[in-house]
């Protein structure tokens, strides 16, 4: 469905049935697969795939060294900040700025992130066609590392519309500077936010839905705060999963484990 949502029709077909014949010889040849989540774990295994291991991405900056509520934006700041595509369906999210902003009249919502640029632009004029231009801003382009959690920092929400998802880093690293976040219910989604009570799950699609539980949160102060304390709680709880060095750790050990299957393999022969 994403190469749907980011190419032409006939050339959307042609790598589809490309990339379907591909995964399917390499299942056939079990080939093995080093995967992101155990949602894509289950996707892998019903193309066929056997030999799989999952390894988590790492966040650069685990979690904020500080509770950041001195340095959260006046105004409420709803951001998203990740790649520009159409699959992320981000004028759901501009949509959802308009209802927001009818009941919270000083919101301002934020998107920043490197992709296409012409996604960006078609973003600008759906803002301005809804009348909600000057608060709702589109920025697109690289972002350091110190720029994304700066602007995270600031944020008091964090709103994800994608279609589809592998992992969602993102969404980590939204929540890892004690933000809560509002996201759409697809299964990565729901494997990252399982027991996490500062992300909420909407339904798929539903841009009221996605609105009125923005508005819910914002207009609630002791909802943000105890949301924004349970973001950092969840990923210091998990700190020992989402980190590089234990990333690099079961990389390796994946690729050993594999390497001595096959010598065993090879003995048996």
């Amino acid at each position: 469905n994403t190469l749907f949502m980011e190419l032409p029709t006939v050339l959307a077909i042609l790598l589809f049935f490309y990339e379907y014949i591909s995964l399917f010889i390499y299942a056939l040849l079990r080939v093995p697969v080093i995967t992101v989540s155990k949602t894509s774990e289950a996707e892998l295994r019903k193309l066929g795939f056997r030999n799989i291991y999952v390894v988590h991405p790492g966040l650069v900056r685990l979690i904020g060294n500080d509770d950041n509520t001195l340095r959260k934006s006046m105004r409420p700041l709803l951001v998203y900040v990740n790649r520009v595509r159409k699959y992320k369906r981000l004028d759901h999210f501009v949509k959802a700025c308009k209802y927001v902003i009818e009941e919270v009249p000083d919101a301002t919502c934020l998107i920043v992130g490197k992709g296409d640029e012409k996604l960006g632009a078609s973003l600008r004029r759906l803002a301005s066609r809804l009348g909600v231009e000057k608060q709702v801003k589109i920025f697109v382009s690289n972002v350091s590392d110190n720029l994304r959690y700066k602007i995270l920092g600031k944020a008091w929400l964090g709103v994800f519309t994608s279609a589809k998802e592998g992992f969602g880093i993102g969404v980590l690293e939204t929540l890892s500077q004690g933000v809560p976040v509002v996201a759409y219910d697809i299964p990565a989604m729901r494997e990252l936010l399982a027991g996490c009570y500062s992300g909420v799950l909407v339904r798929n699609g539903d841009i009221n839905h996605l609105a009125r539980q923005c508005i819910k949160i914002l207009k609630s102060t002791e909802a943000l705060l105890s949301m924004s304390s349970e973001a950092r709680r969840f990923v210091k709880a998990r700190s020992k999963i989402y980190s590089y060095d234990i990333s690099a750790i079961r990389f390796l050990k994946a690729i050993v484990t594999y390497l001595k299957s096959k010598d065993e393999e090879q003995c048996k022969a």
